[in-house]
């Protein structure tokens, strides 16, 4: 049981360039991650969601002003209902048409991408489109319908278009059966799914090609972001196809209420979140892209040792500033945050931490918790143990503090040591650093988990000793107390004869399976321990005398307490000595091992590490079995 299990990891940026001209965007990774085992075929964006927020910024713009060189939706408009000698309008109109048609490219880049991706994970013939579900008949529709609104527009100036053609096509996107609207909601019901979501099937997919803690897991990050972003730009180049129709009718007031419904919360107080909200934000729902990109981080934890390591820690800050800047965050108010993730049988994390620099003045933390699901791991409480995938995963959002570096408190008092420390930088949208860019942003993750269940200290520990094994011998140490100590030790009986001696000693470990079993796919469970003992057994042949023997032995296995039966009796080991072989040693021996099983609700079982010592008959014989110390015992399940 680790001491100081409140972790906190501090990361550095992932940094990438992404050039904007116009809405063609080209990639170039200038610090890629070296921790992947395979190289790199060819090096994708590193961050996609710079181009997801220059639309939604453009469209947002288009509804306070028809021109401008940061507006989209307002094409038709300036196309039906412009002035052909306006070159403020001849300029904002070019510009949409090169904007429509960068959206098209950004897909077709991320498409190429995630083929990238998903070969460096060996999935060599990997298609997006034949993704289970894939909404190719919307995005197929979607993408029609954006390459006749550029063709409207191509070598027109302001005014030329035919507003009776201009009202018509309105119309035709407005269909509410056939039009593009219906197409926006299909991609959306695509990453909400019947019962699971477009993008858990992705992560599932590529958990088949992960090991546990596996260094392709930034690889296979970077995956589930190109994949949302080619469906969030998919579907946003169907929302400006339905804002520019709203407009082409004259209709500012619908175009505004379709984009703020798309874009963020009602004002109604329902509960009710905008479709861009859920789908990338919302961690309440296992369909959205964030709930995903932790449960892809917790589905490849490592179960022993460091919970989290810093490359899912990494990914995490990423996956956060993504989440931010896909949800359309104003710049302004990205802030610090983090994350507290723990399993389910630990302490509940503080409602509130404290982020304070040099100990003068602090900013509250305040958290919302949800549940993530994640790598089956072992739930304690008490004595009782069973698997579970349910993991806390609680946000805290610190607001817009300045940039530097800050300490981490449980109390607003900062008389606590601090639990770790976190640093807000400067970013452009890009996700680079750069002192220049308007995003003001920090991330840190705390993690709380106890792996080993049996340290020294541990209220699990017994020790068995039973009388009809222990006579003419020596014993020491205890449940709470290693080392254990068996020792056969040289008697006489009242007649001053040589007799046998032997010494045994058991520490068992309590575990009560509480579990429930499904007969057609058992649990099993699996007792991985690793321990440390000295063996000797000593049977010389001296001044004469000898021809006895001396064991030393060592058995390790699983009892079922319930059932008085064993279960697994799987390990041991045993040093025999006599007149051939006099002196056997082994100092240490290290036994490690893993006990599978499949055990049955309600049950108690022990895992015992069993030390016994025997000599016969002789003034100089002995035999001596310790048990040093139980590094681990992990506890893991598996179906």
């Amino acid at each position: 049981m680790k001491k100081n299990r409140f972790v906190i990891y501090g990361i550095s940026a992932v940094v990438s360039v992404i050039v904007m001209n116009g809405c063609n965007l080209s990639h170039t990774n200038i610090n890629p991650d070296n921790n992947n085992s395979k190289p790199p075929l060819t090096e994708p964006a590193a961050f996609t969601g710079s181009a997801v927020s220059f639309v939604l910024e453009n469209l947002a713009a288009g509804m306070l002003k028809t021109v401008g060189g940061n507006v989209m939706g307002n094409l038709l408009v300036l196309l039906g209902w412009g002035d052909s000698g306006n070159i403020q309008q001849q300029k904002t109109l070019d510009s949409i048409e090169k904007k429509i048609g960068g959206i098209q490219s950004e897909i077709h880049s991320l498409e190429k991408g995630i083929t990238a991706l998903m070969k460096q994970i060996d999935f060599t013939d990997y298609d997006i489109k034949e993704s289970v579900n894939w909404p190719r008949q919307p995005i197929t529709d979607i993408f029609s319908v954006s390459r006749d609104l550029m063709q409207k527009a191509e070598n027109k100036k302001p005014g030329d278009g035919n507003r009776t053609e201009i009202k018509n096509f309105a119309n035709t996107i407005l269909d509410p059966t056939n039009g593009i609207r219906p197409d926006v909601d299909g991609i959306f019901l695509a990453i909400k799914g019947n019962n699971v979501g477009i993008l858990s099937n992705h992560v599932k997919l590529m958990l088949t090609k992960l090991s546990y803690n596996d260094p392709n897991l930034k690889v296979a990050y970077k995956s589930l972001e190109h994949f949302t972003s080619t469906l969030l730009n998919a579907q946003l180049a169907g929302v400006n196809l339905v804002i520019e129709a709203y407009k082409a009718q004259d209709n500012n007031s619908s175009a505004k209420i379709y984009f703020n419904d798309f874009v963020k919360s009602n004002d109604n107080g329902d509960g009710v979140e905008a479709e861009l909200y859920d789908e990338v934000a919302n961690l309440d729902n296992s369909y959205s892209f964030i709930y995903n990109a932790v449960n892809l981080v917790l589905e490849n934890a490592p179960l022993y040792g460091q919970f989290l390591s810093d490359l899912a820690v990494s990914i995490l800050k990423q996956a956060e500033f993504y989440r931010l800047i896909s949800a359309n965050t104003d710049h302004s108010k990205f802030g610090l945050h983090l994350f507290h993730i723990s399993t389910m049988d630990m302490k509940k994390a503080p409602d509130i931490l404290y982020v304070a620099m040099n100990k003068t003045g602090d900013y509250a933390c305040k958290s919302s918790t949800h549940t993530v699901t994640g790598r089956t791991y072992d739930y304690w409480k008490d004595g009782n143990v069973k698997p579970s995938r349910e993991y806390n995963v609680v946000e805290y959002d610190c607001g817009t503090v300045p940039n530097g570096n800050y300490d981490i408190f449980v109390s607003e008092k900062l008389d606590a040591p601090s639990i770790g420390r976190v640093e807000v930088e400067q970013y452009d949208t890009n996700y680079d650093l750069n002192k220049s860019g308007d995003i003001s942003y920090g991330f840190a993750l705390l993690t709380d988990r106890i792996d080993n269940r049996y340290e020294q200290s541990s209220d699990k520990w017994t020790t068995y000793k039973p009388k009809k094994d222990n006579y003419n011998s020596y014993t020491k140490g205890g449940a709470n107390n290693w080392p254990i100590v068996a020792k056969a030790i040289h008697s006489q009986d009242e007649k001053s004869v040589d007799t046998e001696s032997k010494a045994r000693m058991e520490l068992q470990g309590h575990f009560k399976f509480t579990g429930k079993q499904n007969p057609d796919a058992p649990i099993k469970m699996s007792v991985k321990y690793h321990a440390g003992f000295y063996m000797e057994a000593y049977a010389p042949w001296i001044y004469g005398e000898g021809g006895g023997d001396a064991w030393s032995g060592v058995k390790i296995g699983i009892w079922d307490e319930s059932s008085s039966k064993f279960v697994v009796h799987e390990k041991s080991k045993t040093l025999h000595a006599d007149t051939n072989h006099p002196h056997e040693t082994l100092n240490p021996y290290d036994s490690s091992g893993a006990l599978t099983f499949t055990p049955e609700t309600g049950h108690d079982y022990y895992i015992y590490f069993n030390m016994y010592s025997e000599q016969c008959c002789s003034d100089y014989y002995f035999a001596m079995t310790n048990l040093n110390t139980v590094f681990h015992v992990y506890t893991e399940f598996s179906q």
